[in-house]
């Protein structure tokens, strides 16, 4: 994301809002709080429940009763008076959330320099950024952020670390050969191919196809030329790569960067992918043996992030046009997902809206779902279910 746009359009405002997610100790939590500073493209606030980096977050305007899914960037993990301070960037939210235009940035525009020391936990490597959706104020020792290392080459946590114990003489904004070496390690990671890649856009509350070869990819992006005008921070859905008629999900993207050549009408977009892509384009080199182990680490990963855990939730599904409701109890839970038992006809990647947890009679809003996995109980004619939480909605 442009992080001069990021600047520029945050508005220090206070919106009463409730939020609804669940905490690092794998526990749902329910908190009606308020803004701090808003923008287009995310929020800051603050919270009694301790949240971790890249978990999802349902968030409802209490001025207006529109709602969204936020992802969060940064949160700060020490206790001030009974809060942490957190940046989120929307997932999912409709462009009339906060009932404000957002300017968009003019050429040229001088702005203030607000970035910050941080330091990658896992390699240790210094680097002077910006916290997306941060208060310089609210900067302070206990942030920690996500965002891609490229020593590591993958996203890691990194700490804010005071202005002392960053790399010597490095001047912010003073470094040409800092942004150089930065575009060469990008460019390091890319492979030159030529693939299929479908992206589905909404414009004027209609959806949008386009269709196009890309230029070079890599597990979290693609560049691709288009004839098709796109804005740096548009939410996009992606199928890479594409084959007429498929059945694959898509999965949502953001436009990050746009350049138009000289002497065409066509621009050159570069999307950052919201999940990894698994390419085998990109690693012929990994073994077999290799990917069973990485599919195993990923079953563990997975089970370790799951709490057994009793809860009504309520389920509600389009079949033959017709809206059916089924509330049951979970298994277990996670901060994105659930799992529970059910004697219905779910398909994989079908669409459904889920509260969670269920109150007969209560008002809550229902959050979008994705069916991820279904599993066949021996003896019995029910059938496990998992979901997967703020999923793209078709």
């Amino acid at each position: 994301m442009n992080e001069s746009k990021q600047r520029s359009s945050r508005l220090q405002m206070g919106f009463p809002i409730r939020v609804r997610g669940m905490s690092r100790e794998h526990k749902f939590f329910d908190e009606q709080t308020e803004t701090k500073f808003i923008g287009q493209y995310g929020f800051m606030t603050q919270l009694r429940s301790l949240v971790d980096l890249e978990a999802e977050i349902h968030v409802v305007n209490l001025k207006n009763d529109v709602a969204g899914t936020f992802r969060v960037v940064w949160v700060n993990a020490r206790n001030q008076d009974g809060f942490h301070h957190l940046g989120v960037e929307v997932y999912e939210a409709p462009d009339d959330l906060w009932g404000i235009y957002f300017p968009p940035v003019e050429p040229g525009v001088d702005l203030p320099d607000d970035r910050v020391w941080l330091r990658c936990r896992t390699c240790k490597q210094k680097e002077l950024a910006t916290v997306p959706q941060a208060g310089l104020e609210h900067l302070e020792a206990g942030v920690i952020v996500a965002r891609q290392c490229d020593q590591c080459k993958a996203t890691t946590v990194w700490e804010f670390i005071q202005p002392a114990d960053g790399a010597p003489g490095a001047a912010a904004g003073s470094s040409s050969d800092e942004k150089k070496d930065k575009a060469d390690q990008r460019a390091r990671k890319r492979q030159t191919l030529s693939l299929n890649l479908k992206l589905i856009r909404k414009l004027g509350g209609m959806e949008v196809d386009d269709v196009c070869k890309t230029i070079d990819v890599s597990h979290m992006g693609a560049c691709f030329l288009t004839p098709q005008i796109y804005k740096v921070g548009e939410p996009v859905k992606v199928i890479l790569p594409y084959k007429k008629d498929s059945a694959t999900v898509p999965v949502g993207a953001r436009v990050i960067r746009i350049v138009q050549p000289k002497g065409t009408s066509q621009y050159r977009v570069a999307i950052q992918m919201d999940t990894a892509l698994p390419l085998p384009e990109l690693a012929p080199h990994v073994s077999k043996p290799d990917l069973a182990a990485k599919k195993k680490a990923l079953v563990e990963l997975r089970a370790k992030g799951r709490v057994p855990l009793k809860m009504a939730i309520k389920v509600t599904r389009k079949t033959h046009g017709m809206h059916m409701e089924e509330v049951g109890e979970t298994v277990n839970v996670s901060r994105t997902g659930a799992y529970f038992l059910s004697s219905e006809n779910y398909g994989v990647g079908e669409m459904v809206q889920v509260i969670m947890p269920y109150k007969k009679g209560s008002q809550d809003l229902p959050v979008h779902a994705r069916v991820v996995r279904l599993d066949k109980v021996p003896g019995a004619s029910t059938r496990g279910v998992a979901i997967h939480m703020g999923a793209d909605k078709k």
